[in-house]
């Protein structure tokens, strides 16, 4: 597996990945587009899957091995993004599906993991490196996660929240930023025939 970090904070990558080996990682610095740099990585990545993680994100010893037996269960399905955090609009009721440990506490549960979702978080996605996914660069630094989901969903392919459990170990919070909006706005016009889409943070709709 390949992975894919945009860094704009050393210390915190360092914080983060130091326990690894790096061996397979693509490392994309100083980015103002996110969307960018990973379609710029995926032409670099050599192996069969890809993992695009935050550079806050902790993955324990024996991590990528839990991931191999989630895709095992997947074996019937043509799945198109695999994260550990992900949303499902089902009756306009918004829920919550995956398990990671975010910001020091539990977020959701291991209990009947994988299992479809609508759209993952950007904090964590997994594509398969066939070339038929890639990241809308027009979107920029917000649901990009959002977006790529809705575009395996096109593709006739499912999007999972799987049991391989990390730690989110962002100090980010409160207000949005403004570009969160326009690309809010960006997503709203692009998918306006399948809308709402159901995200993490908000509803677009």
């Amino acid at each position: 597996m390949n992975f894919v970090i945009a860094i704009n904070n050393e210390e915190i990558f360092e914080e983060n990945f130091d326990h690894m080996s790096k061996t397979d990682f693509i490392l994309k610095r100083h980015t103002d587009n996110v969307p960018k740099s990973y379609n710029e990585a995926i032409l670099l990545c050599d192996k069969k899957y890809i993992c695009f993680v935050h550079q806050d994100v902790f993955l324990p010893d024996n991590w990528e091995n839990e991931v191999y037996k989630q895709i095992a269960k997947l074996h019937n399905c043509d799945w198109g993004v695999l994260g550990v955090a992900g949303v499902a609009l089902r009756n306009n009721e918004k829920l919550y599906l995956g398990h990671v440990r975010d910001r020091g506490c539990e977020w959701g549960t291991a209990e009947n993991l994988p299992v479809e979702v609508d759209t993952l978080d950007e904090l964590l996605l997994i594509i398969k490196n066939d070339g038929t996914l890639w990241f809308d660069e027009g979107v920029k630094n917000h649901f990009y996660g959002a977006d790529i989901c809705s575009q395996a969903k096109m593709q006739e392919k499912k999007c999972y929240a799987i049991d391989a459990y990390c730690h989110h170990n962002s100090i980010h919070g409160g207000d949005l930023p403004p570009d969160f909006w326009e690309s809010y706005n960006y997503m709203k016009k692009k998918h306006k025939n399948i809308l709402p889409i159901g995200t993490t943070c908000t509803v677009v709709q």
